[in-house]
């Protein structure tokens, strides 16, 4: 699983079942899980990052709107039989740890500690709405597009002949515009 995920990638996700121009997201003013039209408006509730949790091969599900704080969390409404997919404050529960599984194709399914190996990510036909379906029922394939990484890197220090150290004028980290670049050349390549 390590070799799937890089931690500090950014992650486009989307389904073939709705075609490529539409991706998972969260919405910018409450907590919801959507599937949206890919655009300039909602790329950073476009771009998904994973952070690992202490459960081997599972990882919390974040996007740029959202931000660390928050990650993509199974609810229960009280009373109610119906799981949801909601976008909630980070705690140690299983209802928060995702797991990806890797099918022949390439593409992974998306499963949730709480919910189960059985149950995967899916999207509702009629509304377009995410949910967990239960077995195989559903398509529930992904596919995970890099489009860019987090601006983390050091800066180097160069010696030069004199015995003077310097130190490199920094490199821009790459703003959210670059980013949207980066994926668009990406998405317009697929």
């Amino acid at each position: 699983m390590t070799d799937l995920i890089n931690l500090s990638a950014r992650y486009v996700i989307k389904t073939d079942q709705f075609g490529s121009e539409n991706a998972l997201a969260s919405t910018p003013n409450n907590d919801t899980l959507v599937l949206e039209f890919i655009s300039n408006d909602t790329t950073q509730s476009q771009l998904w990052y994973f952070e690992e949790t202490e459960l081997d091969d599972y990882y919390r599900l974040h996007t740029e709107d959202k931000g660390n704080g928050n990650s993509l969390s199974t609810y229960n409404y009280e009373g109610s039989q119906t799981t949801d997919l909601r976008f909630r404050a980070n705690e140690n529960i299983d209802a928060q740890y995702w797991r990806l599984e890797v099918q022949g194709d390439g593409s992974v399914k998306v499963s949730n500690s709480r919910a189960g190996s059985e149950s995967y990510l899916d999207i509702e036909d009629g509304s377009l709405k995410p949910f967990l379906a239960q077995g195989e029922s559903g398509n529930g394939e992904w596919t995970l597009s890099t489009f860019g990484a987090a601006a983390a890197t050091s800066t180097p220090t160069v010696s030069t002949s004199s015995d003077v150290t310097t130190t490199p004028a920094a490199t821009p980290s790459c703003t959210y515009g670059c980013y949207y670049h980066r994926w668009f050349k990406v998405f317009r390549a697929e």
